[in-house]
């Protein structure tokens, strides 16, 4: 792990020295250097505490997961609200916190419980308490938090979009955007060691084989492609929103996660603007082809009906998958509906002008799964 990231992290900085000019402040430039530098030592205390894992728990290579279930959807979707709400249900749903991304260790995480602190660096915040509030209103986390398989792709590879809301320079993106930059090799390994945190997250839990892993991507569609091809029994849960709607949700969150980590409004970076789009453009085209050739194995949902009527969107996932609601979460389902139904976001998205011709295709796809 840490020796690719040492290799992405050099060729990474060389650009940001290049283009030091488009981080306009000083304590911009600090903030991204050091997340550089933390994240580094952050891998390599992570690395270590995996050699522990495999002498003390080596039972976490053997361990084969029967099911899960994988929500696929653009930004600002509700694959968040539904990816935490499926796994409140913890008799049947599981799913990786930020946390256990960061440092996935059955050794640590046991040490941590039973020294009573696996609380306090669950409650971290993720978003910066002076820059954060918006977009914390937007996405709320804690490391506690569960997160998207992104998190491990950023973190531990150097491998996802996230990167470039911490790292706001275009001229990244061919280096920290592109899965088939990888040789089959070295995707089989960051599948392998992908599949052994789940392992280990398993072990941690107790999960009984029942159980479905609850995970989560809207950036990395070629990532969920290559998981797809090594995993027989996988649903993806589709979750549709309109583009106009979605985008400008995006941008904001885009806009406020950059604001919140390094201090600075990407907004008139050259070239940041059109790159968030074309990457939008991209993920859309790529998600509909994995659709159409995975069809019968999704379950498709709209982001209107889970966010206004969570109960019957959620029931509609059990019910595809076979398993039973018991009475507690149905309860606990129809109180989120009143919740839901009385929500102030307490934000407003800015309307932006966009071009939404190329994201024809996309509506056109949502448009057939309605009628069906």
């Amino acid at each position: 792990m840490i020796f690719l990231q040492i290799r992405h992290s050099i060729s990474v900085l060389i650009i940001i020295i290049k283009k030091k000019s488009l981080i306009k402040t000083r304590k911009a430039r600090l903030r991204i250097f050091l997340w550089i530098v933390s994240n580094f030592i952050t891998n390599t205390v992570s690395s270590l505490l995996w050699l522990i894992d495999s002498v003390f728990y080596p039972e976490y290579k053997l361990i084969n997961i029967k099911r899960i279930a994988i929500i696929l959807g653009q930004p600002r979707s509700g694959t968040t609200f539904l990816q935490r709400q499926l796994c409140k249900d913890k008799s049947n749903f599981t799913g990786v916190p930020h946390f256990f991304w960061r440092f996935p260790s059955i050794f640590l995480y046991k040490l941590l419980k039973k020294t009573n602190l696996l609380e306090y660096f669950n409650s971290i915040p993720y978003w910066s308490q002076k820059r954060g509030s918006i977009a914390n209103k937007m996405h709320s986390h804690v490391l506690g938090d569960v997160e998207e398989d992104g998190i491990f792709l950023e973190e531990k590879f150097w491998s996802h979009f996230f990167i470039f809301r911490r790292i706001p320079i275009p001229e990244i993106l061919p280096l920290i955007d592109d899965w088939e930059r990888f040789d089959q090799i070295k995707k089989n390994k960051i599948i392998k060691i992908h599949k052994q945190i789940l392992n280990k997250w398993k072990i941690i839990n107790s999960c009984e084989e029942n159980v479905t892993f609850i995970l989560k991507e809207n950036d990395a569609t070629d990532f969920v492609k290559y998981f797809i091809s090594k995993n027989t029994d996988v649903t993806i849960i589709f979750l549709a929103r309109e583009p106009k709607e979605f985008l400008d949700s995006y941008l904001e969150l885009s806009i406020q996660s950059t604001y919140s980590k390094i201090g600075l409004n990407p907004i008139n970076i050259n070239n940041w603007f059109r790159a968030c789009i074309e990457k939008r453009i991209t993920e859309s085209k790529k998600q509909i082809n994995l659709l159409k050739t995975h069809k019968d194995l999704i379950i498709s949902l709209n982001f209107k009906n889970l966010t206004l009527d969570p109960l019957n969107s959620i029931f509609k996932i059990y019910n595809e998958l076979k398993i039973k609601l018991d009475l507690e979460y149905i309860q606990e389902l129809e109180n989120l509906n009143k919740i839901q139904s009385r929500r102030d976001k307490g934000y407003n998205n800015k309307s932006y002008n966009i071009d939404l011709k190329d994201f024809n295709d996309y509506s056109n796809y949502i448009e057939q799964h309605k009628k069906q």
